[in-house]
């Protein structure tokens, strides 16, 4: 299986109001609304927690704002086993983001609109064909496309709010 998509930083919630706003007019229908815990082990391997998802994902290529690899996921039957199992492996929890999401369909396309603590996205799956028009229908211009993972994002924000928390006398 092979993931392909954009992600696209939003200004605000109001802009993701105004995404939502666009897709009803296009026909998208709304598919799912949740939260979601990720625990990652490595940069590969993640348990998402809707449920329990066990998910890895290949090296990332890029072709503009399209991002494309390999993902392979499979539901768990016992999220606390997986955990004793993944930890007989020697794997660790490295990194755990949260996040919020809602999800439309529109033909072969998957929208979500995601809320985590740093920011607002939107991410378009999909054939590739598909991704740039329905980005450019929906106000997102190229210019907005990130090319960093939310585990990537969200080390960095980690890292900055440890900064603000730690005071000039921390630094001597």
């Amino acid at each position: 299986m092979r993931e392909v998509e954009a992600k696209y930083r939003l200004r605000d919630a109001r802009h993701g109001a105004a995404i939502r706003a666009a897709l009803a007019r296009l026909g998208a229908v709304p598919e799912s609304d949740y939260d979601e815990a990720n625990d990652l082990y490595d940069q590969a391997t993640r348990l998402r927690r809707v449920g329990a998802i066990l998910t890895y994902k290949g090296q990332t290529s890029f072709a503009g704002a399209i991002r494309s690899r390999v993902e392979w996921e499979t539901t768990v039957e016992s999220e606390p086993a997986l955990r004793e199992i993944l930890g007989a492996l020697g794997y660790v929890t490295g990194l755990r983001y949260e996040k919020h999401r809602a999800e439309w369909a529109l033909g072969d396309v998957t929208i979500a609109l995601d809320t985590l603590p740093f920011g607002h996205f939107c991410e378009i799956e999909g054939p590739e064909e598909s991704i740039e028009p329905l980005a450019r229908d929906l106000g997102l211009r190229p210019a907005m496309a990130s090319r960093l993972g939310y585990p990537t994002l969200t080390a960095r924000w980690l890292r900055r709010q440890a900064g603000e928390r730690a005071s000039p006398a921390d630094a001597r």
